[in-house]
């Protein structure tokens, strides 16, 4: 089964044009918001898309990956500065769609990668990691501080 979550904007032709879509395959559960709703999702899943071109460190991803979930993600330099080759990614729907078939007829591969996003997760993105990154950046900007102004 394919579930797709989040709240995208419905009004659009595409996400209009997906919700025609009738097949039992296929479910529209929505945003997800309940405390460990996401969580028991991505242990079921076999993999994530990831499908954000904006912003920076993005939650979800980082969900993802902490979970060990094979990420497909959208081609831009946010996802791959988080995801490095830990993931696949894809540029269009077609690119997409090979990955996808890619991932189904290797489902080892799939599972070697969300190990490798997991490691990637636990290496980079502590929170005490970040927070001394925080630090760091904070006491170069302060005064007298040799960081950017």
């Amino acid at each position: 089964m394919l579930a797709i979550a989040g709240a995208p904007a419905w009004r659009s032709p595409y996400a209009a044009s997906l919700l025609r879509v009738r097949d039992p395959r296929v479910r529209f559960i929505g945003g997800v918001y309940e405390p460990g709703a996401l969580d028991a999702l991505l242990a079921n899943a076999f993999a994530y898309i990831h499908g954000n071109e904006v912003g920076g460190t993005n939650p979800a991803l980082l969900q993802a990956m902490g979970a060990g979930r094979c990420v497909l993600a959208f081609d831009v330099g946010f996802n791959r500065e988080v995801l490095g080759d830990a993931g696949l990614y894809y540029r269009d729907e077609a690119g997409l769609r090979r990955q996808v078939e890619h991932l189904l007829a290797h489902p080892g591969e799939a599972q070697e990668r969300g190990r490798r996003a997991r490691e990637r997760a636990a290496r980079l993105y502590r929170w005490d990691a970040v927070a001394d990154d925080y630090e760091r950046l904070f006491a170069g900007m302060s005064v007298g501080g040799r960081g950017a102004r």
